[in-house]
């Protein structure tokens, strides 16, 4: 007994959007209509067409969302729809396996059978290994002071949070920002140490207010020491799914989600671990994904996808 439509079309969009993945050079369609030569007009659940070399190659999939294991008759009729559409191979993928009557005639009928299933935690620890977890980095300036040089070329001491204005008094950004802004701009790995940045006003009528007087202001010069520090954060499998060859029982392609953390909440209720500058740029060096945190929600999680064509890549 099938399921209901609605999830027999979630499994068919999944797997459609697996083949995409597998194959991003062909012509992938999902339930295209092809005339047999029968001169029936058959209904493919996804089809994929791809040149080699000379000949154009079709490659067609029959999906079985069932609550049981997917037996013999689905199996010869697939058979006869591949060979009425003339396509060079025939795949059939369901949710919960074969029976072994269904191997047999899919092996006769050189029907290749996969599974697309669940992803469970030993499907984690295969593809991800026992080190599951993601380090967050940031780079901070402790000891912060800064300076406003004024046009006479005298240095006035201001908060690092000082708002500036124009002439005219109307408020403008804060100093901070325009440090943060240059400093985002400092390639990786960027120095640690003591630090002393220079910053010139993008606008020329930028003043400060000093004893009630508006002073313009030539450049900032904000100090201080530079200084990274890290989190380690273990993931869990939080949910995925994983499409196995039924022969072999491999894995042809996996995606794999950690559960959500709130990474804000991690870096604002732990000290994290401060970094050497050896360690620190030895971490820049082996990160295979850098994520700007000012830039994504509150809450993250980790995908990993593997197919055994490229192997296992991770993205935030």
């Amino acid at each position: 007994m099938t399921s209901r439509p609605a999830e027999w079309r979630e499994f068919e969009d999944l797997a459609t959007r697996i083949q995409r993945q597998l194959t991003p050079g062909a012509n992938v369609k999902q339930g295209e209509h092809i005339a047999g030569r029968s001169g029936v007009v058959r209904k493919i659940d996804l089809s994929i067409r791809q040149q080699v070399g000379a000949h154009s190659i079709l490659i067609v999939f029959d999906c079985k969302r069932h609550r049981a294991a997917v037996p013999v008759k689905h199996v010869e009729a697939f058979a006869a729809q591949r060979d009425d559409v003339d396509a060079h191979l025939g795949v059939m993928i369901s949710n919960t396996g074969f029976t072994r009557g269904a191997k047999a005639v899919a092996q006769q009928h050189r029907i290749s059978l996969q599974t697309l299933r669940e992803a469970r935690d030993g499907d984690w620890q295969t593809l991800v290994g026992d080190k599951a977890w993601v380090t967050l980095m940031t780079v901070g300036i402790d000891d912060v002071t800064a300076h406003a040089v004024i046009a006479d070329g005298q240095s006035l001491p201001i908060p690092f949070d000082a708002r500036l204005v124009d002439r005219d008094g109307k408020s403008g950004d804060l100093l901070r920002d325009l440090f943060w802004k240059a400093w985002n701009q400092t390639p990786l790995p960027r120095p640690l140490g003591p630090i002393a940045a220079e910053i010139t006003p993008e606008l020329s009528a930028v003043c400060i207010e000093h004893n009630n007087a508006r002073l313009p202001v030539e450049k900032f010069v904000v100090e201080g020491r530079s200084i990274a520090r890290q989190w380690i954060v273990n993931l869990t499998l939080g949910s995925g799914h994983l499409l196995q060859d039924e022969k072999s029982r491999g894995a042809v392609y996996g995606e794999l989600a950690s559960t959500g953390f709130d990474w804000a909440e991690i870096m604002r209720s732990t000290p994290g671990t401060e970094l050497t500058e050896e360690q620190y740029a030895e971490t820049v060096q082996r990160s295979q994904i850098s994520v700007d945190l000012g830039k994504v929600k509150r809450f993250l999680r980790v995908v990993v996808t593997s197919d055994h064509t490229k192997g296992a890549r991770r993205k935030p």
